[in-house]
């Protein structure tokens, strides 16, 4: 029985220490990785990673899809007097160098 917990207490500490040192990167993401607060490296690519635990390096992520912003139904006349109704939209995506530019600045 003592064998048994002591095996299973080491296997919680092993999965602890496993997930305190990695990541994972999504395809749909960005990851800048910061040492005590300075940019070291940007990862691009989907993936698992490795990092130093917690208070050394931390994981800062970006959104890479396509941000959609839609303004409301506007309607006015023109020269004519006939009545146009239109919507004002934006779309953008953040690019990897300013996510790191970003957290140079704060």
């Amino acid at each position: 029985m003592n064998r048994v917990l002591r095996f299973m207490a080491l296997a919680v500490v092993v999965i602890w220490i496993v997930a305190a040192i990695t990541f994972t990167v999504d395809q749909n993401e960005y990851a800048v990785v910061t040492s005590f607060g300075k940019p070291v490296r940007t990862i691009t690519e989907p993936g698992l990673r490795f990092q130093w635990p917690m208070p050394i390096q931390q994981i800062n992520r970006f959104d890479r899809r396509l941000q959609l912003h839609q303004g409301v139904l506007m309607e006015t006349l023109t020269k004519d007097k006939k009545n146009v109704a239109f919507r004002c939209m934006v779309v953008w995506e953040t690019p990897c160098s300013l996510c790191q530019g970003v957290l140079v600045n704060s």
